[in-house]
């Protein structure tokens, strides 16, 4: 369980998944990083199914929200964590 007031990036760092970049932008998770598989390629995140559109260091959960990582390439999503 996340301490209150945590974010989006707080608990994808608490997975132990190996993270590059910042609470502003996440450039790779394990390895796979953006651009990789294409100039378009690159992680994005869905809270409860919807793409809030903001950093995820700026995105604070309140509890029970379902979060999924993204990685797309130039024509559809291919991996997600």
């Amino acid at each position: 369980m996340l301490p209150q007031g945590s974010t989006v990036y707080d608990a994808l760092c608490a997975t132990g998944a190996s993270v590059s970049g910042s609470s502003y932008y996440v450039s790779a998770i394990n390895g796979l990083a953006e651009k990789q598989c294409g100039n378009g390629s690159g992680w994005t995140y869905a809270v409860n199914g919807s793409f809030p559109g903001k950093a995820c260091g700026r995105y604070t959960l309140s509890g029970g929200e379902s979060i999924l990582w993204i990685y797309s390439t130039e024509k559809n999503p291919t991996m997600a964590m």
